[in-house]
């Protein structure tokens, strides 16, 4: 069984922060939500709330750095994950372990935070419905371009899928997805060579 998963939101605005707990809190894998408006305190937080995500607005983060937080908190398992509010801010994100925007849906929260979560040993080779569509899709030959018009989603959060699911199944290999697949019935074989004929 899941643990809840503890995140601390640092954001500002009342509303956006008040969007992203409802959205938050009708994610399956569970959600507790602890809040701070103030930077300065940011550390003595962590240190008393222990959570395992901080959601943070970079453009509100005070020139604190996913780095910093986590070496002056003695957290280096600490989740740190941008929470977008301006498109502008996609530069400064590079050292986040994730990111979400609030040009996001539902699922792309829902599946970014399902694969923050911390699962028991049985339930993390367990792929999310999405990212078997996306194993399906990678087996078949399609690109990541291909994929996100397939299902809607931006190629960047193709990317972050694919990224979770090597390393969920610990497959860095086309082959090696190919047989994963089959084995557990994504694909059917002559589905692959089709695919391969018009490659």
């Amino acid at each position: 069984m899941k643990r809840f998963l503890k995140c601390m939101i640092v954001e500002s605005s009342d509303l956006l922060y008040a969007g992203l707990v409802a959205m938050l809190g009708q994610i399956r894998a569970g959600v507790q939500v602890v809040r701070t408006q103030d930077v300065s305190r940011l550390r003595e937080q962590i240190k008393r709330e222990k959570p395992d995500v901080l959601l943070i607005n970079p453009l509100w983060a005070g020139g604190e750095t996913p780095s910093r937080i986590k070496a002056t908190t003695d957290r280096p398992d600490l989740l740190c994950v941008a929470f977008l509010s301006d498109l502008s801010s996609l530069s400064v994100v590079t050292e986040y372990d994730a990111q979400i925007s609030i040009y996001d849906g539902f699922e792309q929260i829902r599946d970014r935070m399902e694969a923050l979560s911390p699962k028991d040993s049985e339930e993390e080779k367990t792929l999310t419905q999405r990212e078997q569509e996306i194993v399906t899709y990678v087996v078949k030959g399609f690109t990541n371009k291909q994929i996100a018009d397939k299902l809607f989603l931006s190629q960047h959060t193709v990317v972050t899928h694919r990224r979770n699911i090597a390393s969920k199944l610990n497959i860095h290999s086309s082959a090696g997805l190919t047989v994963y697949a089959i084995a557990n019935k994504l694909v059917r074989l002559e589905d692959i060579g089709g695919g391969m004929k018009g490659a």
